[in-house]
């Protein structure tokens, strides 16, 4: 005769530990930033828990400063929006094709659509220039400036990684 409390609880076992086996093999994702000059990972965040990477900067040529924005999708780092308020020089507007312009108090909002995003983005620590990025995670945020990660001139990627 079959006992079917102890049944069940194998059962029960066999799945948890199943599940177990499932999510311990699945790969962890970091959002990080590497510094080439020092070859050193300056931030590692876990990439599950990034909600927004906003990157603010100042042009070098005209103080004007500039804000982009960027989501994690598919281990891709995908812009979804820019804030400026000069176009003097790098025609901010003309880099997104399917992208919506507004004009909101002498800034110029541009709201990115069907990007496909980037395997990693590299900066440039600037010598004069101000360069900050906050990153809003699903429990907290963490904002530094360029300089905390290096040397002006140094080279930096952001991206995914395992």
């Amino acid at each position: 005769m079959i006992n079917r409390k102890k049944t069940a609880g194998r059962i029960t076992l066999l799945a948890v530990f199943s599940l177990l086996l499932f999510t311990a093999g699945a790969p962890h994702r970091f959002l990080t930033i590497y510094n080439a000059a020092r070859r050193k990972t300056v931030l590692k965040l876990p990439a599950e828990d990034v909600r927004k990477i906003q990157y603010c900067y100042q042009q070098s040529y005209d103080r004007g400063f500039i804000e982009e924005s960027f989501i994690l999708e598919n281990c891709r780092i995908v812009p979804v929006q820019m804030v400026y308020d000069t176009d003097s020089y790098d025609f901010h507007g003309s880099r997104y094709p399917d992208a919506e312009h507004e004009k909101k108090e002498n800034r110029n909002c541009v709201y990115i659509r069907n990007h496909e995003g980037y395997p990693e983005i590299k900066y440039r620590i600037g010598y004069i220039i101000k360069q900050e990025m906050k990153i809003t995670m699903k429990n907290s945020e963490t904002s530094f400036s360029f300089p905390d990660l290096g040397e002006p001139g140094n080279l930096l990627i952001l991206r995914v990684t395992q």
